[in-house]
Order: structure tokens, then C-alpha cells, then sequence
């Protein structure tokens, strides 16, 4: 877990394996972080996209000289590490960055119980975080709040009614 200026954060993924948020050599990260203070202003990440996603209470992000977004449980933001970014209100958020030129897609996505999806991947990787429900890939379980990279095509075998966090780099 990482404190910064309003909370807390805790890495859920990091690529290429073997970089690290401290040296930011990262080109993919993903994290979720619990903003704890009303106000506060979000740690600059020169060069790199984030995608901010609420996963529990609301936040205004205002992106000085950019825009302002107003975001409530399951909504997003994409935004530039560059800009100065003021948070207001509390939130548990889910957290993506990226470097570089790739780009990441962030999808929430409702699965039905018995529901077999396949995730294709031709070149990066695919991050799968269970909100609820449960699922299975291959000999493996996942819960809720466990999240899985799939760096190869791969079924996952839906066993309830779930929803889940997808980002596909």
C-alpha cells in the first residue's frame, strides 16, 4: 500500500514485469486507491494517460485548463498525468495508468450465471477485477475484489450473475 496527499493506494498490476511505480518505469499500472479526504490534489504523472473509475461514492475531478468531470459509482475520467487535478468528495476508485504510446481500454462488464466468455488477446495483455459474482479460469477461482491478467486467449467460466472491471492493453 502507497499513501499519497488524499488516501491510499494499493497496486493490483504492474508491466513490464519487473518495473516499479517507485522507479516509474511502468508502462501499464493498475491500482485501486481510497480517497479519504474531501479535497485534495491528485500526484502528478508527467507523460502518462490515466483512466479513473469510481467504484464506491462520488468525485469531482476538475482538470485545471482541461475539463471537469462529475462521476458517481461505475463512471470514468481519462485524463493526462500533466494536468493538475483537483479531487473533491470520497471515493474508492479504480486506477489506470499507462506510458507510452499504447493506450488501455476500461470496460465494466455484467456477465450472466453460466456464461462462458472468451478474451481474445493478439498482442498486450487483459486485466479481468471481479466486483461481484464468481468465476473460474481454468483450475483457478476468482472472488470478488480479486482481479487476473490474462496474457494469452482464455475462457472465463462465469458460475454466478457478476460484474467486472476489464482493461485490455
Amino acid at each position: 500500500m502507497h499513501s499519497w496527499s488524499g488516501g491510499t493506494t494499493t497496486e493490483l498490476f504492474i508491466y513490464p514485469e519487473g518495473s516499479s511505480f517507485a522507479k516509474r518505469d511502468f508502462t501499464l499500472r493498475i491500482s485501486i486507491a481510497t480517497v479519504e479526504t474531501n479535497t485534495s490534489v491528485f500526484t502528478p504523472f508527467p507523460n502518462t494517460n490515466r483512466t479513473l473509475l469510481v467504484l464506491e461514492g462520488t468525485q469531482r475531478l476538475e482538470h485545471q485548463g482541461a475539463h471537469t468531470a462529475h462521476l458517481k459509482a461505475l463512471e470514468q475520467d481519462t485524463f493526462s498525468g500533466n494536468w493538475t487535478t483537483h479531487c473533491t468528495g470520497t471515493s474508492r476508485n479504480f486506477n489506470v495508468m499507462t506510458a507510452g504510446t499504447k493506450e488501455a481500454k476500461v470496460t465494466v462488464q455484467t456477465f450472466a450465471a453460466d456464461e462462458t466468455v472468451s478474451f481474445e488477446n493478439t498482442d498486450g495483455c487483459t486485466f479481468v477485477y471481479l466486483l461481484y459474482g464468481e468465476a473460474i479460469i481454468g483450475v483457478q477461482s476468482l472472488h470478488p475484489s480479486e482481479g487476473v491478467v490474462l496474457n494469452t486467449s482464455q475462457n472465463i467460466d462465469f458460475k454466478a450473475p457478476s460484474q467486472a472491471v476489464v482493461v485490455v492493453y
